[in-house]
């Protein structure tokens, strides 16, 4: 039997990097299960701001609609007052193709606007969606290092028992 303290040295030193990498290798799933758990976070709010493109056009929509209701009602009240009074063209007409002027002004306005909220949106959603993939893609990492680790967890229990079995 030839126990030398480099031979000993070296059993212990292989122990060691097994339990080392057995170690890393537990940390690396514990990585793993939190970058799946952010890419479920992310997809959640992907939802969310999916959810909120769809409200935001369908506020657009109503937002329009009164619009085109107080038009609709001005238009009317200066088509009254200048049957009422019995004038025609001139300066009511000029105060009614104004208004509905301001009117379509207006609408565009709100159009525009809403499309902007859309888009800022789907933006975010696609934000979120690469954030995802991201967070996927580094828990796969950490799940393919955690699987090295235990592979070289295990080869330096090996290398371990052959030079402790190399003593004898």
């Amino acid at each position: 039997m030839a126990f030398t303290a480099g031979g000993i040295g070296s059993v212990f030193g292989g122990i060691g990097a097994g339990v080392n990498d057995l170690f890393a290798a537990e940390g690396s799933e514990m990585a793993a299960g939190g970058d799946f758990a952010a890419a479920q976070s992310y997809e959640r709010a992907r939802g969310i701001s999916l959810q909120n493109e769809q409200i935001a056009g369908a506020a657009t929509v109503i937002q329009e609609a009164q619009l085109q209701r107080k038009i609709s009602e001005a238009v009317g009240t200066q088509k009254a007052a200048t049957a009422g009074a019995n004038l025609e063209g001139g300066s009511a007409g000029d105060l009614m193709r104004m208004s509905l002027q301001q009117g379509a002004l207006a609408k565009t306005l709100v159009q525009e606007q809403g499309q902007i909220t859309r888009n800022s949106y789907a933006q975010q959603a696609e934000a979120y969606d690469a954030m995802a993939t991201s967070a996927v893609a580094a828990g796969n990492a950490a799940e393919v290092a955690s699987k090295g680790q235990q592979s070289a967890g295990i080869f330096s229990f090996l290398g371990a028992g052959i030079g402790l079995l190399a003593m004898f």
